[in-house]
């Protein structure tokens, strides 16, 4: 249910205090408000409340397992991980809260959305699935597992040519910590769609869901958009993608098309045919976020932008820095606990400025 403007969330610990603004979004686990004002020092920051059908201790408890200080230290320095840095709290009505820095763009939901990517030059989408590529990367380098990647977890501001993942917090740790959600149902890997709740995510699915990801992104359309079911994948493991010639019509246009995307693309084409092949029932060879961030690094041949610009002041600094150099405000907006005196200090901070401590 939606909450009204200027609605006062305070921590039922007292830390924090922010006046929500307009809704944002839902999703099946929690809405997400602006915040208008807040005792913290974060700025343009959103909220995220969750929808309260799991116990909101289990929940934070989960989160805290999940990005742990260290864990948010290493996410803060890859640019498209910076909307995964949350803070989590509970309300003083009992609900789990998460603060976190607000993404500028469009959620790649919607088939508008999709259009819009569609129209970019080529080499502009490579570069944000580089992006993409390389925040997932580090995520399963820590040995999490996102369980949830897809269009409605990634937002592309197209003027900055920058891309977010989000929606971090339902995902688990290998052989540690079960992911609490399961995914979107078109995005997730078919062994998940098959055996339902008697298998978890693991980095393989998120390896499969990562790709029809790419292949949206890349290509413009689903992989197997000539397919009703995701059981009739199986039908293609050893002809993906299928003649077009053996079809008729729009999936006839759409087949010619993708066929024509994949020999612009390279080598990336063979990532796609191994994944929508052999992957299908070999999980293990599926490729890693590793193998689509130094495919698509060769193609490009250029870096990330690792400008950071100030939420206060629209600055541009380093992106590693804590504070602006222009006003002093915190660049990456999200908080974890001092070691020593348990105050909130940013995330990349190598010292407690209250104690001293070091982090």
């Amino acid at each position: 249910m939606s909450l009204l403007l200027h609605t006062k969330i305070v921590a039922n610990n007292g830390f924090f205090e922010c006046e929500v603004g307009g809704f944002l979004g839902m999703g099946r686990e929690g809405t997400v408000y602006e915040v208008m004002t807040s005792n913290t020092s974060l700025n343009d920051i959103v909220i995220k409340i969750m929808d309260g059908k799991k116990s909101s201790s289990q929940v934070l408890h989960h989160i805290e397992q999940l990005l742990t200080p260290e864990i948010k230290k290493l996410f803060c320095q890859i640019p498209p991980l910076e909307c995964v840095l949350v803070t989590p709290f509970i309300s003083h009505d009992g609900k789990c809260c998460l603060l976190m820095p607000r993404a500028k763009g469009e959620v790649l939901e919607t088939d508008d959305a999709w259009r819009k990517i569609s129209r970019l030059p080529l080499n502009q989408k490579l570069y944000l699935a580089h992006q993409i590529a390389q925040g997932i990367k580090t995520i399963h380098q820590a040995r999490r597992i996102h369980a949830d990647i897809a269009g409605p977890n990634i937002i592309v501001d197209k003027n900055q040519l920058r891309a977010f993942i989000i929606d971090i917090d339902g995902g688990g740790i290998v052989n540690s910590l079960a992911a609490r959600v399961m995914g979107h149902p078109s995005w997730m890997a078919p062994e998940l769609e098959s055996r339902g709740h008697s298998l978890h995510p693991t980095l393989e699915t998120d390896c499969w869901s990562l790709a029809i990801l790419f292949h949206y992104l890349i290509v413009g359309c689903a992989p197997f958009h000539f397919c009703d079911k995701i059981r009739d994948y199986s039908i293609y493991e050893l002809n993906w993608p299928p003649n077009p010639h053996n079809f008729d019509g729009e999936i006839k246009e759409w087949l010619l098309w993708q066929h024509h995307v994949l020999k612009q693309i390279g080598d990336l084409a063979d990532l796609f045919k191994r994944c929508f092949g052999l992957g299908q029932r070999n999980p293990k060879t599926r490729p890693t976020a590793t193998e689509w961030e130094q495919h698509l690094s060769l193609q490009l041949k250029n870096k990330l932008l690792l400008d950071k610009l100030c939420p206060r002041c629209g600055h541009k600094n380093q992106w590693g820095l804590v504070y602006c150099k222009k006003c002093a405000t915190i660049l990456h907006q999200a908080l974890i606990r001092c070691s020593r005196c348990g105050s909130y200090i940013a995330v990349n901070a190598k010292f407690c400025p209250k104690c001293g401590a070091q982090q």
